[in-house]
């Protein structure tokens, strides 16, 4: 058993997080790994992207409860666990947010001291923070300071949350971090994580110390505006700047040539940059989704598949990784508006199939099943023929309620990195499918079904989802079949037949 432990941190690492869910349930697979443990870290809990990714992970969680024999391939089959139920005795919350410690409501110089240190001790404390820095709130995050999340994150080392990752880490067990390079909570969490994994002086150490590790430190991929000029504590004039200290830190501490402390790290940035409204307050950041994140998210995915490749070594004392790898991501164009058809073969082939068997579920599930209500009638012997039958109460169970809610977050995901109205800030969209259609001809842009007609002429193909043309697929593969329970037929037929539809009719999608 080989577990992955997913450090998440900021906002960007939640909605990364995100991303990953989703792939995973569309069946992209992480070598080498049999389960994947996140840890959200943000102290912002109002941010919107943490609750939502939160409940994300929950309605992926309940699906696959739900069901007597969940999968190892395909559709969510990809197990996803707390730390809590890693070691059911730590004194921590069954969730997937590490909770800080004395940031609700804190105000910086608080949480220092500041009031209770001497002259001395207060003009050192005015030369490392300003006034604006030891007047912020903590609890929406560090707002573009990472000194000031340097300091907070620090009492990581001693959280329950810590003690219980490193009484449960195994050998054969990895560990990845995600973080953005240009703002306060990422910047400041990603070498603190790596450094008290690293520096572990634990009885149990070696196995932690020499941990594969690796990470994605996502360079700046949007900008942020305010309304008020007041408001704004974030400035985009100083990402750039950041992210070139941030990158000299990290090759001089992190990646240097004698003491490479990670076993991969993958670099990202985007030069349309997405204007995104900053919101501190309690109504929290909410971000639009972004094909970045799921570019970043592939990193997991690369990482896992290397991870029999990576070793650790002692050097003068210190555990350094042996031969590391470093990696960037490309486009085949510089298109604003990108499809499947715009990333290159590898690429394509890894998220392509299952993405668009998901998306083929999806379309299943709103056209079919909720607007057509075709589920144990005549027109859907697969439902109502075949054991154990699937009637209309089957919409009623825990399995079909999460896996609603799932769908309508992934079509909101799909739906967000298409949002060409924002275009006209010079933000690049990505379309992997045609949500508008019932024409499963059309459904993939750039992949277009067409044909030669008696003429000669090249013609559309049409694979009509309201005729019934999947459901097919679904009568064919169910019959003289019979399955332990509904939610594990259903989920089986959809796997399935979704894959055998894109061999035939989507193979450029199929690795």
């Amino acid at each position: 058993m080989s577990r992955l432990f997913l450090f998440a941190i900021g906002g960007t690492g939640a909605r990364v997080v995100k991303s990953l869910t989703y792939l995973l349930a569309s069946g992209v697979k992480l070598r080498n790994t049999t389960q994947v443990i996140p840890i959200l870290m943000d102290p912002h809990a109002e941010n919107k992207d943490l609750k939502r990714t939160r409940e994300l992970l929950s309605y992926y969680q309940n699906v696959r409860s739900s069901l007597q024999t969940p999968p190892s391939s395909g559709l969510f089959g990809t197990d996803i666990q707390t730390l809590k139920r890693q070691l059911p005795s730590a004194s921590i919350s069954d969730s997937f947010q590490y909770e800080l410690k004395g940031v609700s409501d804190e105000k910086y110089e608080n949480y220092i001291g500041y009031d209770s240190l001497d002259e001395a001790n207060q003009a050192l404390a005015g030369l490392l923070f300003s006034k604006e820095q030891l007047a912020t709130k903590m609890d929406i995050g560090f707002v573009g300071n990472p000194n000031i999340g340097s300091v907070v994150l620090n009492q990581f080392e001693e959280s329950e949350e810590f003690k219980a990752f490193v009484s449960t880490f195994k050998k054969e067990d990895k560990v990845f971090i995600v973080s953005s390079i240009f703002g306060g909570t990422g910047a400041a969490g990603f070498p603190i994580i790596l450094k008290n994994i690293r520096g572990y002086g634990g009885s149990d150490a070696k196995d932690v110390r020499e941990a594969r590790i690796g990470a994605i430190s996502v360079q700046p991929y949007f900008d942020v505006y305010s309304a008020s000029v007041q408001d704004k504590v974030i400035d985009n004039a100083t990402f750039i700047s950041k992210t070139k200290a941030a990158l000299g830190y990290y090759q001089n501490s992190l990646s240097s040539r004698e003491y490479p402390k990670l076993n991969a790290l993958y670099y990202l940035a985007e030069s349309f940059r997405s204007p995104y409204e900053y919101d501190p307050g309690s109504a929290g950041q909410q971000n639009d989704a972004h094909y970045v994140e799921m570019v970043a998210a592939l990193s997991v995915v690369d990482f896992c598949e290397h991870a029999g490749e990576f070793e650790c070594e002692l050097r003068n004392g210190q555990v350094v990784a042996r031969n590391p790898r470093y990696s960037e991501f490309g486009l085949n164009t510089n298109n604003p508006r990108l499809s499947l058809a715009d990333f290159v073969d590898k690429t394509r082939q890894v998220v392509g199939g299952p993405l668009a068997q998901m998306a083929l579920l999806s379309q299943y599930l709103k056209t079919r099943i909720e607007r057509d209500g075709i589920l144990g009638s005549n027109s859907a012997p697969w439902s109502s023929k075949e054991a154990p039958k699937i009637g209309p109460d089957f919409r009623q169970t825990k399995f079909y309620r999460n896996l609603h809610d799932f769908n309508e977050g992934f079509r909101l995901w799909l739906t967000e990195m298409n949002d060409h109205d924002r275009n006209i800030f010079n933000k690049r969209t990505f379309r992997p499918f045609n949500l508008a259609t019932e024409d499963l001809g059309k459904f993939v842009p750039g992949f277009e079904r067409t044909k030669k007609n008696l003429f000669g002429k090249t013609v559309d193909v049409e694979i009509e989802m309201n005729k019934g043309e999947f459901d097919e697929y679904l009568n064919a593969e169910s019959k003289g079949k019979t399955y332990v329970t509904p939610e594990d037929k259903f989920l089986q037929l959809m796997d399935s037949c979704t894959a055998q539809f894109l061999r035939k009719e989507y193979p450029q999608l199929i690795a």
